[in-house]
């Protein structure tokens, strides 16, 4: 499977929520509107490392905890970002229906620092289908 078309495991009418002050942060309610920050993720190139994975319940309602580290390594090979989080996902059979992420956002603004996108800190990630969701300088999403 290519790394970009695990999106299609997220059910059409799902939530994301990822949680902080940068760029990344983001609050959507469907597939179409997780594509483009997932396109960035990649983009990026941003490595994602399952750790734990632990699963409770019946096929057609499932809770999943994932623990994972990510990180990413410049042009000259030194690493540059590492963090550590977790996903908390509800899913129907083998669609994610949810999913809430949390991590260290200190490192991602960081990140986004370090990218150039150090405004980024004080309006989330936008997709043109999520437009009007967030207002610049708010730490909460409007819902």
């Amino acid at each position: 499977m290519e790394t970009f078309d695990r999106y299609l495991l997220f059910a059409r009418n799902a939530t994301y929520r990822y949680h902080g002050e940068h760029s990344w942060a983001a609050d959507f309610g469907s597939r179409a509107e997780l594509e483009p920050w997932l396109r960035r993720f990649v983009d990026v190139g941003i490595q994602f490392h399952p750790d734990e994975i632990m699963v409770v319940g019946a096929p057609w309602n499932s809770r999943v905890v994932l623990v994972y580290n990510d990180d990413l390594t410049d042009d000259d090979g030194e690493v540059i970002y590492v963090n550590r989080g977790v996903h908390v996902m509800r899913v129907r059979w083998g669609r994610i229906i949810s999913d809430e992420v949390f991590s260290d956002s200190q490192l991602v603004a960081a990140l986004d620092d370090r990218l150039g996108n150090g405004s980024g800190r004080t309006q989330k990630f936008d997709a043109p289908e999520a437009a009007g969701r967030f207002s610049e300088g708010s730490s909460t999403a409007r819902r």
